[in-house]
């Protein structure tokens, strides 16, 4: 199993829940073992794939386990806070107030961008006047991202009403967050190139609920890439759910299925993820992060099949763990292609008061003074109660 490079332009440390020795049992065997590294390929049924080094055996992104420690001591000192409403899946995680030792010391707003990482394809989209390639490429860029989604598997910081942040890829995309509504929460952002080539910009409103042992995330909102000819794909996201929370194996997985709608130039792709074939785990198709997608043309009006058409334009295939193909042509292979490094806009250019950067409790948890991080978290939490009354007794008064 090949370690690769991951995260956010940085070297995510392996798994050793996760290592080669324990996936060849089930994905190699002597035949397949590289003499020259001492690795088995995994996925030797696919072309070049390696799975990420954090992949699990049952599918999914495995949790490290110091991280997994960790994150399982703060999760049932929750469940006794939260009690019986947890339990039942009556609540919504993002509301609940949660001690800063399950955090990464970051907003919400920057792990929003994550998944963003790969943008030389939507710089190639961009550039291509097919636009089946462009929605081949946009593809590409959306699966090869959703490694990123349980970077780390901690918590960002929810973000204040009117909290921005503002950032920089090494390939010069621009990115711009806002949070604009605290109850529900919901995230603006827009990121584009200097050159105008695109501008990808949306809104997310995320919800996260409780059940069993299973916690599951979704974010709704209207997304979309815009090009310069006047056309848009848009682009709606699968589930994310973290599976084993309370015992048993932490590890991630994507659910349902990704729309991407190109309504100007009649064209629709559905990613749908999960296993697509029963049995051993030895075939990759079997795997929970497997995927299929097919390109089809569609009525611009009520994106219903063009009658007369062949329906299939195009198929995708593989796993978000690994790669993607095309039509059975390489497109992204996660042991091959380098993330871009996203960062806050470097010292000299002009940042908003209200940038991330600035926010005291996510500086102490960064610096490890978690005590009086807790301590900052609980007054900004007041501050922010405080605000929304004076918000609604303003509005009734009007």
């Amino acid at each position: 199993l090949r370690r690769t490079k991951s995260g956010r332009g940085t070297s995510q440390p392996s798994s050793p829940g996760a290592g080669s020795a324990r996936l060849s049992v089930i994905y190699g065997d002597d035949s397949r073992f590289d003499e020259e590294e001492g690795e088995f390929n995994v996925f030797y049924d696919a072309c070049e794939a390696q799975l990420h080094p954090w992949a699990s055996e049952n599918g999914g992104l495995s949790c490290p386990p110091d991280i997994l420690a960790q994150q399982r001591k703060c999760a049932m000192e929750m469940m006794k806070t939260a009690g019986r409403n947890l339990l039942k899946g009556k609540m919504n995680l993002i509301s609940v107030s949660m001690p800063v030792k399950m955090f990464e010391p970051r907003s919400y707003l920057e792990k929003l961008t994550d998944v963003w990482v790969h943008t030389k394809y939507l710089r190639q989209a961009a550039d291509t006047e097919d636009p089946v390639e462009q929605m081949r490429l946009i593809v590409a860029w959306f699966i090869s991202g959703m490694q990123f989604v349980f970077l780390g598997f901690k918590k960002p910081f929810n973000p204040i009403l009117g909290e921005t942040w503002q950032g920089v890829s090494d390939s010069g995309l621009r990115i711009y967050v806002e949070q604009i509504s605290h109850h529900p929460p919901i995230s603006a952002f827009e990121a584009d190139m200097p050159d105008g080539s695109f501008v990808f910009r949306g809104l997310s409103e995320p919800t996260a609920s409780f059940s069993g042992k299973t916690v599951k995330t979704t974010a709704k909102g209207k997304r979309g890439v815009y090009f310069r000819d006047g056309s848009c794909i848009d682009i709606t996201y699968p589930a994310y759910y973290l599976r084993g929370v309370l015992y048993g194996e932490l590890r991630g997985e994507l659910g349902g299925s990704a729309m991407f709608v190109n309504e100007k130039k009649g064209l629709q792709c559905e990613v749908k993820f999960g296993p697509y074939a029963e049995g051993s785990m030895k075939s990759f198709e079997s795997r929970s992060d497997y995927f299929e997608g097919e390109i089809v043309p569609i009525e611009p009006e009520d994106h219903t099949p063009r009658l007369g058409e062949s329906m299939i334009i195009s198929n995708a295939s593989g796993s978000w763990l690994s790669h993607l193909d095309w039509d059975g042509k390489r497109y992204w292979t996660l042991a091959e292609d380098e993330p871009d490094h996203f960062a806050s806009l470097p010292e000299g250019e002009y940042v908003l008061p209200s940038d991330v950067r600035y926010r005291e409790d996510l500086l102490l948890v960064e610096r490890g003074n978690l005590d009086d991080a807790q301590t900052a978290k609980q007054k900004l939490e007041k501050l922010q109660r405080h605000d929304k009354k004076l918000r609604k007794a303003n509005a009734s008064d009007q």
